[in-house]
């Protein structure tokens, strides 16, 4: 899900949310962006921004510059990072029979007694529902740039590959990213 970010508080106009400006580029959000393709954030949350952007920057601005080529270079960088995680804290339940026994207990407490007492005879299951809703669940993160530049063009390609496992079984998100951009020099002589 989107975080919720705020940066001024709610403004006159009922914004929240702040206004994204990713190299210049007016965005409601940023979900599209892989944090690895990032080269710098800038945060402008004086009235500042309200005079550069106009009524859209009053909630606050986040300014993302993405990575560029350096002239001259071919860089190819890669990153990935793999982990697991599992539930922790996991509340200590009672099995069926520690079930009975405090249920029956409860029954004597407030006056049950013969034909009225509960019927167990039916019920002989003993799960324990959160081991079998729950899993270790794992995660990979996987980030490939190459970067170049010549005297005229240069060009930027991140591609970023997501798999995050939920703890709880059946939950997966997976999320492929691709940035890209180009650009020519135009040089100027007099």
């Amino acid at each position: 899900a989107e975080p919720d970010i705020r940066i001024r508080g709610t403004v006159s106009i009922g914004a929240v949310e702040p206004l994204y400006v990713v190299d210049g580029i007016f965005n409601d959000n940023i979900d599209y962006l892989n944090p690895n393709d990032i080269e710098s954030i800038e945060i402008l949350k004086d009235p500042s921004s309200l005079a550069i952007f106009g009524i859209r920057g009053a909630s606050g601005v986040i300014a993302i510059t993405t990575k560029k080529a350096k002239a001259g270079q071919v860089l190819v960088n890669f990153n990935s990072s793999f982990g697991a995680k599992r539930l922790v804290d996991k509340i200590d339940m009672v099995d069926a029979q520690q079930f009975k026994m405090l249920f029956d207990e409860e029954q004597a407490n407030i006056g049950v007694t013969g034909s009225d007492l509960f019927d167990y005879t039916p019920w002989t299951g003993n799960t324990d529902w959160v081991d079998i809703m729950t899993r270790t669940a794992t995660f990979n993160n996987n980030n490939l740039s190459i970067t170049g530049s010549t005297e005229k063009n240069k060009f930027y390609m991140g591609l970023g590959y997501i798999v995050d496992e939920g703890v709880v079984k059946h939950e997966k998100l997976e999320k492929i990213l691709l940035n890209r951009s180009e650009g020519t020099r135009v040089n100027s002589s007099h």
